[in-house]
């Protein structure tokens, strides 16, 4: 009698069972498929995926929808760790290794998702060329540490950083975890899950999935409002004192987006974020209430009384055009107060950054052909000699916009530009995707303080000097899945150069180019309600 009750009240469940996923996340991995799966169906376009994540499936049943779902992945680098936006996967030279098994939950009041997982990367040390060249000079000109790149301060987030230090880097515990308490997608809730703000696809410049999600409080929409032909977002985050940040501030911010659905649909939105307090504060102190505030206060610097927490202001515009497949956009933030609106007019574009890109889907009216092209540009601005201002995340007080060793927004880091091509097949069962990606850092501000190395003599002995250039990444890229019988497959070769790496021009190009080869292999598998209702059934009965 009790299995048969227990039978009864799965298969209640499993009715309701999706083949979708609950959430859509914030990791652009998925961006395409999604897209182009509402580009297809030539109807409204009423999903905005440029606050993500959200709610994909809002079901009011009484028992909600489930979805469960596991992957695995592997990973090879023969160099320098490498890859961006790949949340709390650090892929340090060596073998990599990631398990983690997901579940999601929705019901009228009620949506959860959360994924436990174990990471390992063997972090082998890349600088042994380093090392055997200072060792061959005089023991008073030997640098300090070997296992990471000798970079300037503002530089030392980058994504080929060392920050786990010797020896093989594990990490286990539970990844986008989310729960919110809501009516129809409006609510309040707690989540550890990565964010990713705007509508680009490699790059966005206050947030994105580049490093390890930190938890934060939400409250507003999880799922878009829907007015008659207005769509509306808007979200408030309060994270406290950000643990793997080193200088443990607060973090709050404000998002809001407004879609029109009219021919072509436009979304425009905007950001305002702040760090604050800490411990390197500088004798400042601010409560949690008035750090939780401080979006709201006023515009301009000349209304505050004071200007010593960290701001970025950031605006959105987004054009889709359904009817052909095309997405255009273009993001535009500052990094500091203006004093007022006629300074803000004058010089609108001091400490300015910004990107744009477009997708389309649909080349030449072949349906399985889809593209793009995107440039973000952090670089400091024409003003900067005249009006000296801060990077994009140059705040060594905040660790520089960093979680876990890694910047939470642009992954080209401050003084930086980032070009990216894509154009490749798309079809239900196979995509083929190659990429070409062209990234500087240290565009205007490259060199490097004369009191960071005590070796300089010895590099003009071998013909070093002190004129450091840009440090320039090409990346060429190859992205294949496929799916077979409800599996997702997925292959993914990077191969990687760095010009004048660490912003250093040797005489010797084998000290001052770096070269690396990246292959990832994983495989995904999102369970249907046969497969689940099968298994159950099948435990029930041998027990």
């Amino acid at each position: 009698m009790l299995k048969f009750k227990l039978l009864t009240i799965i298969n209640l469940i499993l009715i309701s069972f999706p083949n979708a996923q609950i959430f859509v996340q914030a990791d652009p991995f998925y961006l395409l498929e999604q897209e182009k799966k509402l580009f297809a169906s030539q109807k409204t376009i009423s999903k905005n995926f440029l606050i993500r994540p959200f709610l994909n499936i809002a079901d009011t049943n009484l028992y909600g929808s489930w979805s469960v779902g596991f992957r695995t992945e592997l990973f090879f680098n023969d160099n320098a760790p490498n890859l961006e936006n790949t949340s709390d996967r650090w892929i340090g030279k060596g073998m990599s290794f990631f398990q983690g098994l997901q579940f999601a939950y929705t019901n009228k009041f009620l949506s959860l998702s959360f994924e436990p997982y174990y990471f390992t990367n063997q972090n082998k040390d890349y600088a042994k060329r380093w090392q055997d060249f200072f060792h061959s000079l005089h023991d008073t000109v030997k640098p300090k540490r070997f296992d990471q790149p000798y970079r300037e301060l503002k530089f030392s987030r980058l994504n080929d950083n060392r920050p786990h230090g010797d020896g093989v880097y594990s990490k286990t515990g539970v990844r986008e975890a989310q729960i919110y308490l809501h009516y129809k997608g409006l609510g309040i809730g707690y989540s550890n899950a990565n964010m990713w703000w705007g509508s680009g696809y490699h790059s966005s410049l206050s947030m994105t999935n580049n490093t390890t999600g930190f938890p934060h409080l939400m409250i507003g929409t999880i799922k878009e409002q829907r007015y008659k032909d207005f769509g509306i977002n808007f979200r408030y985050f309060y994270a406290d004192t950000l643990k793997e940040n080193h200088a443990l501030p607060h973090f709050t911010s404000i998002l809001f987006s407004i879609t029109y659905y009219s021919k072509p649909i436009i979304t425009l939105g905007f950001s305002r974020n702040y760090l604050s307090g800490g411990r390197y504060a500088e004798g400042e102190t601010i409560t949690r209430k008035e750090a939780m505030l401080l979006p709201f206060e006023k515009l301009y610097l000349k209304d505050k009384e004071v200007d010593i927490w960290d701001q970025t202001l950031t605006g959105y515009l987004t054009m889709t055009f359904p009817q052909v497949g095309l997405k255009v956009y273009v993001e535009y933030g500052r990094n500091d107060h203006a004093w007022g609106q006629d300074d803000f007019i004058r010089q609108p574009d001091h400490t300015g950054a910004s990107i744009i890109g477009l997708r389309k889907y649909g080349f030449f009216n072949n349906p399985y052909l889809v593209g793009g092209i995107e440039y973000a540009n952090l670089n400091k601005t024409k003003y900067w000699n005249d009006r000296p201002n801060a990077d994009w995340y140059d705040r060594i007080n905040y660790d520089y916009w960093s979680y876990n060793g890694r910047h939470w927004g642009a992954h080209s880091g401050p003084d930086s530009d980032d070009f990216y091509i894509y154009f490749g097949y798309m079809s239900d069962k196979l995509t083929v995707i190659p990429s070409f990606n062209y990234e500087r850092h240290g565009v205007i501000d490259n060199k490097i303080p004369e009191r960071e190395y005590s070796y300089q003599d010895e590099w003009l002995k071998i013909g070093g000097n002190y004129d450091f250039w840009s440090e320039v990444k090409i990346e060429y890229r190859l992205d294949l899945r496929y799916k077979y019988k409800g599996f997702n497959i997925n292959f993914y070769y990077e191969r990687e150069k760095i010009h004048n790496d660490q912003f250093r021009a040797w005489a010797d190009k084998a000290f001052h180019e770096r070269k690396s080869n990246v292959f990832w292999f994983g495989v995904e598998h999102r369970f249907d309600k046969k497969e689940i209702s099968k298994l159950i059934n099948q435990f029930i009965k041998k027990n």
